[in-house]
């Protein structure tokens, strides 16, 4: 989360980006590809979430069902793991 927030140590936030994630035979590793932001750019303010299913991300970022409000931009990568796994990068 550090560098997609642009926090120490990871200098300024990405000015755009999206994430994969990809199961490396021990472990989920996420890639994030990204664009380049400016110096002195706010901190990006991002969290996130491990959704259990298509249907959870959905509610969650739509701020539905046990969700109490939608989020402001997302990012969202599954990895299949014996069911699929959703990470849902988002900003509220």
């Amino acid at each position: 989360m550090d560098f997609l927030n642009g926090t120490d140590p990871c200098g300024d936030p990405p000015a755009d980006a999206q994430v994969s994630a990809y199961w490396n035979g021990t472990d989920v590793s996420t890639v994030v590809f990204y664009a380049s932001g400016e110096s002195g750019e706010a901190a990006g303010g991002w969290g996130w979430k491990l959704a259990s299913g298509a249907d959870d991300a959905l509610s969650f970022v739509n701020g539905i069902g046990a969700y109490s409000r939608p989020v402001t931009d997302f990012l969202i990568c599954s990895v299949w793991r014996g069911s699929e796994i959703f990470y849902a990068f988002y900003r509220r």
